[in-house]
């Protein structure tokens, strides 16, 4: 094997993805007296709690889950928790149902792990979710408002073992205070070669592992730090025009900004109704 899939292999035995934000602050470990247990949505060994309302959970004992909280609301309670947070956490969200589930492990002030196999049997089960991460605290330099060049990888991590199936869309989205910024893969003709490529040399179960080694490298890292710092001297560092920047994009990298105040487009109806329930 040679060094390049020795540390693709690294990759996965950790089975975990820190989504590291650009600059952290701070998040408040929130509690779960007020939740009560829920059916089982999906069993990674531990129970799920419900709740009315989305918050932090630092404990390993079991996960937090939210019903009927259609993505609208669910993004405004995002931005309020990434306001008075001091640590980062991640959901995933089902359109189809208004389910939040939170899926964060190892938060800190500066990053949130997820189980890409956890992710993946909620993908299998509801076909379309958004995978959201917060990043915590008003930022003392707008840079800390981009997700970091490790939140775009991640991607690959997630996404690449369902390319092949256009019924899974799992998309991403990072929520501070003030936006709403969603990254997604570039499907270029480059990435499909290199996809097909890795298929017809025996590497299709390894297909995530070594398009994240392709696709992390420092020349790829600069060009989308150098994406934000021209960002940055266009809108004078100022966070209230950080919007004139996008749609911005780093091959092979594309981010979209709205407020969170504003209608996603890709949602038309913002409703609990006729929703189906969870089984």
């Amino acid at each position: 094997m040679c060094a390049e899939l020795r540390q693709a292999a690294s990759f996965v035995a950790a089975a975990i993805i820190s989504l590291t934000a650009a600059a952290g602050v701070a998040i408040a470990h929130g509690g779960a007296d007020h939740h009560n247990s829920a059916p089982p949505v999906i069993d990674d060994g531990r129970p799920w709690l419900s709740g009315n309302s989305l918050g932090v959970n630092q404990l390993s004992e079991h996960r937090l889950t939210v019903h009927n909280l259609c993505q609208s609301e669910g993004e405004r309670q995002l931005e309020r928790l990434s306001s008075v947070a001091v640590v980062e956490e991640a959901f995933v969200f089902v359109p189809e149902l208004c389910l939040w589930l939170e899926i964060g492990e190892h938060e800190t002030e500066k990053s949130v792990a997820v189980n890409p196999h956890l992710v993946s049997k909620i993908a299998e089960k509801y076909h379309e979710i958004v995978l959201y991460h917060i990043h915590p605290g008003e930022k003392v330099e707008s840079i800390g408002y981009f997700p970091a060049f490790s939140d775009l990888a991640s991607i690959f991590l997630i996404n690449a073992s369902f390319f092949d199936n256009p019924e899974i869309q799992i998309r991403h989205r990072a929520i501070s205070s003030i936006s709403v910024i969603e990254y997604s893969l570039l499907l270029s003709d480059e990435l499909a070669h290199k996809i097909q490529r890795l298929k017809e040399t025996g590497l299709k179960n390894a297909i995530s592992e070594n398009l994240l080694i392709n696709y992390s490298t420092q020349d790829r890292r600069t060009n989308y730090i150098d994406a934000v710092d021209r960002c940055l001297s266009r809108t004078a560092a100022d966070k209230t025009t950080l919007a004139d920047c996008f749609p911005m994009t780093s091959s092979p990298f594309r981010l979209e900004y709205r407020w969170i105040d504003e209608t996603d487009p890709a949602v038309s109806a913002d409703t609990v109704e006729n929703r189906s329930p969870i089984d």
